[in-house]
């Protein structure tokens, strides 16, 4: 009977790997067009930055870039921040 889970558990397991890399504001404040992008993805699709899942956690950083650009941030400056804390 064990070993009729134990292929599924495998599964399940690699399920969670791959898909899109989890990047910084950082990342995408060094590469713009893809922060264009990840905000129109973001938008589109109703992705909610304050969820816990990867896709989230990359749309808050996108969302975070573009503040930071609009105010003057420099990505050292975030990064030395982020640092610390």
């Amino acid at each position: 009977m064990i070993k009729c889970y134990l292929p599924l558990f495998a599964v399940f397991l690699l399920s969670g790997c791959g898909g899109e890399p989890l990047r910084s504001a950082d990342y995408y404040m060094q590469n713009q067009k893809e922060l264009g992008a990840e905000l129109k993805n973001c938008r589109n699709r109703g992705i909610d930055p304050f969820g816990d899942s990867r896709e989230a956690q990359n749309c808050r950083a996108a969302s975070q870039a573009e503040t930071n650009l609009y105010f003057g941030v420099k990505p050292s400056q975030t990064t030395a921040k982020q640092e610390s804390n």
